[in-house]
């Protein structure tokens, strides 16, 4: 990737999250370099994320906000699951997902209403029962 087109994408990026998330996360440009003997300089983004912007992001989900499926995303049969997080609370997003996905039948996508209501998942009712508090606080490490 050019440095330009790296740019691009960070500026991309960045708008996609949108102004409240993109202030808990850094997005850089970094430069590479590939190869032992034909040396060659590419471009990569490289995103840092502060605990907030995975609150943020479950926030947004949990409230029935989460962003259009893109490559910023990550997605259940093009049901947008909101903005792809870090490795290390990707545990946590994953456990919070399970335990508070809707299990009512829904119009939107009736595929993902009958898998989830087929899996037995969810069945949380509040989003700040204790049950939610740990269950982010012993997967985001």
């Amino acid at each position: 990737m050019s440095k330009n087109d790296a740019e691009n994408d960070a500026t991309e990026l960045l708008a996609d999250y949108g102004s409240r998330i993109s202030k808990f996360c850094t997005v850089n440009v970094i430069e590479k370099t590939t190869g032992l003997i034909n040396k060659k300089t590419v471009y990569a983004i490289e995103v840092e994320q502060k605990p907030a912007f995975l609150m943020m992001t479950i926030a947004r989900l949990a409230g029935g906000e989460a962003p259009a499926v893109s490559f910023a995303t990550d997605s259940l049969f093009d049901a947008s699951l909101g903005f792809s997080v870090a490795k290390k609370y990707s545990s946590a997003k994953t456990s919070f997902i399970h335990s508070a996905i809707d299990t009512q039948e829904s119009n939107d996508n009736q595929v993902v209403a009958t898998l989830v209501t087929w899996s037995h998942l969810g069945g949380m009712t509040h989003g700040h029962m204790q049950e939610t508090y740990y269950l982010l606080a012993r997967y985001m490490r």
